[in-house]
């Protein structure tokens, strides 16, 4: 997954982790959806669906992109 690093929580500095979600309700549809997460304080990233993109790695990495650029 081209080693990208995921950075600590904002809110506790604990690692992160990606989290896979298989059965979300987005708009009366199921999905399945990425997002980087906090397992110690359960702060979260942005969603990304994993239909944007042609490869689930794809998913994972724009989710880790997006928790990375955080304010």
């Amino acid at each position: 997954m081209n080693n990208l690093c995921i950075l600590d929580c904002p809110s506790c500095g604990a690692s992160a982790k990606i989290r896979v979600k298989n059965r979300t309700i987005i708009n009366g549809e199921t999905t399945r959806n990425c997002y980087v997460y906090c397992p110690e304080c359960d702060f979260r990233g942005p969603r990304v669906l994993y239909a944007d993109f042609e490869l689930p790695q794809e998913a994972h990495i724009e989710a880790i992109n997006r928790w990375n650029r955080r304010v």
